[in-house]
């Protein structure tokens, strides 16, 4: 979906700090700069307290390459097939799946296989989420 506040206009490209404006051409940057930044935190993470605050760092960290947005909440609603979260109840979607994790200790403690089992759940409703959460990037999709 288009949008004139994320996108160039008549696009559905993101604006973006090289200025591309060719999907592939963005998209194959996009992954060579994010990489980079992706491996740099294999040693230094970006420390936080798991939440939405966190995740913001995260994203910011990754695409503060690309995009002039990165890190920052949508302040736009979103669709690809689906509507994704009403941009006004962000925080607050966030705020249940954070708390939820919270509840369960961060998976502390918890045995291999029920580990693996609530780490798939609470990727996927991250990454679902994230879509929702902060504006997306072909690296989630």
């Amino acid at each position: 979906m288009a949008d004139e506040l994320y996108c160039y206009p008549g696009s559905i490209v993101l604006k973006n700090k090289m200025g591309v404006r060719d999907m592939e051409q963005l998209h194959e940057t996009e992954r060579k700069l994010t990489m980079l930044r992706i491996l740099e935190l294999l040693d230094k993470p970006v420390r936080g307290a798991f939440d939405l605050r966190h995740l913001q760092a995260i994203h910011a960290y990754i695409f503060r390459d690309v995009y002039d947005w990165a890190g920052e909440l949508r302040k736009v609603d979103i669709a690809k097939g689906n509507m994704f979260c009403n941009a006004m109840f962000i925080s607050i979607q966030a705020e249940e799946i954070f708390g939820k994790l919270k509840a369960e200790n961060y998976l502390h403690g918890l045995e291999e296989d029920d580990f693996a089992v609530r780490l798939v759940y609470y990727f996927s409703e991250i990454n679902r989420n994230s879509r929702k959460l902060i504006l997306t990037t072909s690296l989630i999709n």
